[in-house]
């Protein structure tokens, strides 16, 4: 064989191999995405999670935090159609009910009235309170820039459903609409949790303060109503809608407020309001969860209102031992289901970031 021919095969073979090795090793990365995908844990004892389970153990207690939840507009119209009130959650209901504590941030007042298609003031039919219930989401947070797109009276009939059906809120009480923290009791474990937003809609800041109506930006506030929530619980976890819509990361005041809140003794803050996925951060022994996008919403014509997180911890000994991350799709009836390993990484860049 002529030296010239020679030396071409063994570049192309050279050539072919090193192709060969990078397609393997895609295929190895891609193969090695996790759903869902461990972010934290307490010790170096394994942590058994799988595509539908959080931790195993007998005395574990399993928590499930989700981001913002708008039953009005287009989600409402499809489930009247479908006269299925439970269809927005039914991709994901079966792993939040094998949880003791499910949460998400109620965006819609719940009362009578007509179904609107569109616009900013939102409602939505009262019986979506019982499948919140039936999809195993039992706490939601009422405070937030929606809550009183119906006035007081709407929330005060919002919490009124909530109450009939088994769902506990934090960020108001119906008796004296007052944002108070709730503690859930799962076995002998005490989780407490307390709700206030940082964006307002309907009322004048003036308004939400002479009314005491819902937690909202009060600083000094917050931080002696989450001492107070340490106190009584084992685990503190602090609902906050804050943020710029659309805004991929935190603003430094948002940070700021975010240290003050753990410092004051919240364990896990559960960020909601810009409607995409923002970086978790572990600060000062917490874990803040700055935004985890939307669960069920209609805002499907970008790609990035449809990617969102669901945070499930796994609560040991009265501490929490582990946290993992679900990468979400929401698709184009609004309902969140578990995204595919190949969606799952692009997921986890924007939490990671």
């Amino acid at each position: 064989m002529m030296p010239g021919l020679k030396n071409y095969l063994l570049l192309e073979i050279t050539l072919l191999l090193l192709v060969l090795n990078t397609f393997c090793a895609c295929n190895k990365l891609n193969s090695q995405v996790e759903i869902p995908l461990l972010l934290y844990k307490a010790d170096s004892e394994p942590v058994k999670v799988s595509d539908d389970t959080l931790e195993d153990g007998s005395d574990d207690i399993n928590i499930i935090l989700t981001g913002d939840t708008m039953l009005s507009r287009n989600v409402e119209h499809l489930c009247r159609e479908k006269s299925d009130y439970d269809y927005p959650f039914s991709q994901i209901s079966y792993l939040i009910k094998k949880t003791d504590i499910a949460f998400t941030n109620l965006e819609t007042p719940l009362v009578d009235g007509e179904n609107l298609k569109t616009g900013l003031t939102f409602r939505a039919d009262p019986r979506f309170a019982a499948a919140l219930r039936r999809a195993g989401l039992n706490i939601v947070s009422v405070a937030n820039n929606h809550i009183l797109d119906r006035g007081v009276a709407g929330l005060a009939k919002t919490l009124l459903y909530l109450e009939k059906s088994g769902v506990a809120y934090s960020g108001a009480d119906r008796k004296s609409l007052s944002g108070k923290g709730v503690i859930i009791s799962a076995g002998s474990c005490r989780v407490g949790f307390i709700s206030l937003t940082d964006t307002l809609n309907s009322l004048r800041r003036s308004d939400y303060a002479r009314d005491k109506v819902i937690n909202y930006n009060n600083t000094e506030g917050i931080i002696n109503a989450v001492r107070d929530l340490r106190r009584k619980s084992d685990v503190v976890i602090v609902s906050v809608h804050w943020g710029m819509e659309m805004a991929s990361e935190p603003s430094e005041r948002e940070i700021e407020l975010a240290k003050k809140i753990i410092s004051a003794g919240a364990d896990i803050i559960a960020g909601h309001h810009p409607h995409v996925i923002q970086p978790y951060r572990k600060i000062n022994g917490g874990h803040v969860f700055f935004s985890m996008g939307n669960f069920v919403f209609d805002q499907t014509a970008k790609s990035e209102t449809r990617s969102a997180v669901m945070i499930g911890v796994t609560v040991r000994n009265k501490k929490i031992h582990s946290i993992v991350a679900y990468p979400l799709a929401i698709d184009r009836e609004y309902r969140p289901g578990l995204c595919s390993e190949g969606d799952a990484g692009e997921v986890y860049k924007k939490l990671l970031l």
